[in-house]
């Protein structure tokens, strides 16, 4: 049977406006981490609840029965969410919210609703890290209740069915039974940064400052490698990691294979329909790739930086500094045509109209990544990248006649 041919191109539209740190597939559509809460969207970019530090904000129902918040509705029109002029309120009128019910603006974190640090997806619940504890925000209820671990600050969380790997700094904790009971699975020499866990929890790893290694049985760890690593995912029955400047992947019994350079990117995701497994990337631009080892890059989103990224069924979902957008391509589009073998390309987005001649300027990026403190030990790191337009979609753009090929 010949796959299909790749879906029509949908350019990422904005979702939530503000700085977003995190995003992660859920069963219902994405959750994003902004501004220390957690925000449960639908696959269609509705925010259905909220969890964390900033105050409950009125999420009402609108003329065609879509619930959103009056903040993100008046960012969408290009005004600032906590704006009260006749512009804005004509604007609100319009979506269908009561203009003469006060708004309440985000207010200073609180005691029942600690500043949220990490996010980790399930298929009906978004597991949540925050300063006091984990937390658990059903999707269909909403509820949003502290589940164990109270009074630590839980900065990394990996969740696979109903095991569980969270740290706390340098400790790590392990669950195997949805989170009703917690148990101390190692110590590490620094704090924690990532983990990943497969599904059923037979292959947990837990990456710090120092490298990667396995959760073995009781505080018993193996090493897996010794350089440190910017993310981890489950990807299927295995874990894929960004090292410095490789992709690497981690099967069970210690099985490591390197799999190909590292774009410039900061983050990743998997999904797996059917046993195909399909990765898209953000860092220094948005990338996709159907197997890891050869990647294709969006040149209209060449040059932006982006923070995190997640891939669900609808398409690919892109955080930064200025919001969360997506979906920007449907999963079907990363299977090659029967007559085009090469890795698909993210939609180009509409570009403004610009001399012949800018296409052949070099364009510079320099983007900061992490910088992290540890038993006296201080790093940074970033991404310099200076793209050149060489090939033969920028010669056509400086070129009025066509190019035949032979």
């Amino acid at each position: 049977m010949m796959a299909a041919g790749p879906s029509p191109a949908r350019a990422p539209r904005m979702i939530l406006g503000g700085r977003v740190d995190r995003v992660v597939a859920t069963g219902s559509g994405v959750a994003a981490l902004r501004g220390g809460e957690a925000v449960l969207l639908a696959r269609d970019g509705r925010v259905v609840s909220r969890c964390g530090s900033t105050a409950a904000q009125p999420i009402e129902h609108r003329h065609d029965g879509t619930m959103r918040d009056a903040e993100d509705v008046l960012r969408e029109a290009d005004l600032d969410g906590d704006d009260e002029s006749p512009e804005a309120e004509d604007v609100l009128d319009d979506e269908g919210f009561d203009v003469d019910r006060p708004r309440h603006r985000a207010g200073p974190p609180t005691t029942d609703a600690p500043r949220a640090l990490a996010i980790a997806g399930a298929a009906d619940a978004v597991w949540i890290g925050t300063t006091d504890g984990l937390r658990r925000l059903d999707a269909r209820t909403g509820a949003c209740p502290r589940v164990a671990l109270g009074g630590r600050a839980i900065g990394v969380v990996a969740v696979a069915g109903r095991t569980l790997v969270v740290a706390d700094d340098a400790t790590i904790w392990r669950s195997d039974d949805g989170a009703a009971s917690f148990r101390v699975a190692a110590v590490l020499p620094s704090p924690a940064r990532a983990a990943a866990v497969t599904d059923g929890g037979a292959l947990a790893l837990v990456a710090d400052d120092d490298g990667v290694v396995e959760l073995e049985g009781g505080r018993e760890t193996a090493p897996r490698l010794d350089t440190s690593v910017a993310s981890m995912i489950a990807c299927g029955g295995d874990v894929l990691a960004l090292a410095d400047d490789a992709l690497i992947r981690f099967g069970i019994d210690g099985e490591r294979e390197v799999l190909g350079s590292r774009p410039p990117v900061r983050a990743f995701a998997c999904t797996v329909t059917n046993g195909v497994s399909r990765l898209a990337a953000a860092g220094v631009g948005a990338w996709t790739s159907a197997d890891g080892r050869a990647w294709a890059d969006d040149a209209a989103l060449a040059g932006r930086s982006f923070a995190d990224v997640a891939l669900t069924a609808d398409g690919v979902w892109l955080a930064g500094d200025d919001g969360l957008r997506g979906p920007a391509l449907a999963a079907s589009s990363f299977e090659p045509s029967s007559t085009d073998v090469s890795l698909p390309r993210l939609p180009r987005t509409a570009a403004r109209a610009r001399p012949a001649w800018a296409a052949l300027l070099p364009r510079l990026t320099f983007v900061y990544q992490t910088w992290a403190e540890s038993q006296g030990r201080a790093g940074w790191r970033c991404w310099a990248l200076l793209t050149f337009s060489i090939d033969r979609r920028a010669r056509a753009r400086v070129n009025a006649q066509p190019e035949t090929s032979p």
